[in-house]
């Protein structure tokens, strides 16, 4: 019993990878039982944070790019300023933050 709660670090690793596998292969709704099953033993995996957030942004699904990408902000508040270098995820919130407030319909972001 005590098992099926505590994983080590390669099959935590393992779990994400499969979800990321399936998220690349078909769609976050094949892959969301993996992703809900490895963050129920690692919720503050930053990667797999930044990736959904990122993914949920170019699907337009506002509630859970903002859902992800808060989640990253309070794991690593860094993700939260805009920085010269820009990471990729800083780009991708600046660019649909741009979108959003010249009125383009690729989607709406209340900050």
């Amino acid at each position: 019993m005590i098992n099926s709660y505590y994983k080590t670090t390669v099959p935590i690793n393992q779990l994400f990878q499969k979800a990321f596998d399936t998220l690349a292969q078909y769609d976050y709704a094949e892959a969301a039982a993996f992703f809900e099953e490895a963050f129920r033993y690692d919720p503050y995996r930053l990667e797999a944070h930044y990736i959904l957030a990122i993914h949920f942004a170019a699907v337009n699904d506002t509630g859970r790019f903002k859902e992800h990408f808060f989640i990253c902000c309070n794991i690593d508040p860094a993700y939260s300023e805009v920085q010269a270098d820009a990471s990729p995820v800083d780009e991708v919130i600046r660019f649909y933050y741009g979108c959003a407030r010249r009125g383009s319909a690729m989607i709406t972001i209340d900050f």
